[in-house]
């Protein structure tokens, strides 16, 4: 379970981190195809992202049943961060439908 939370936790991570790249790569004029690349990079992210976690989540409420130990801190990062990661997911497609893909 451990290396399910570390795997969640690194794609969640590389993926917000991806999103700063972009937002800054707009303001500091990055060429249109990296920023695309970019944004494939994202997509592909958090979709990993949000399907580890997703798993982990579900690895986690059946260990939770099993044990009858109510873990909510962990329950909320990982609720969290399917939200946050979806609406990511979302806004990448909306903006590659916007202004075209590679």
């Amino acid at each position: 379970m451990r290396a399910l939370e570390s795997t969640s936790l690194f794609f969640v991570t590389f993926s917000l981190s991806v999103a700063v790249l972009y937002g800054i790569g707009n303001f500091q004029d990055f060429l249109d195809q990296s920023l695309f690349m970019l944004l494939w990079v994202l997509r592909v992210s958090s979709l990993l992202s949000v399907f580890v976690t997703a798993y982990y989540l579900l690895v986690m409420i059946v260990w939770m049943v099993r044990r009858r130990i109510l873990v909510l801190p962990r329950v909320i990062y990982a609720l969290a961060s399917i939200v946050l990661l979806l609406g990511v997911l979302y806004g990448v497609t909306f903006l590659e439908s916007v202004f075209g893909g590679i």
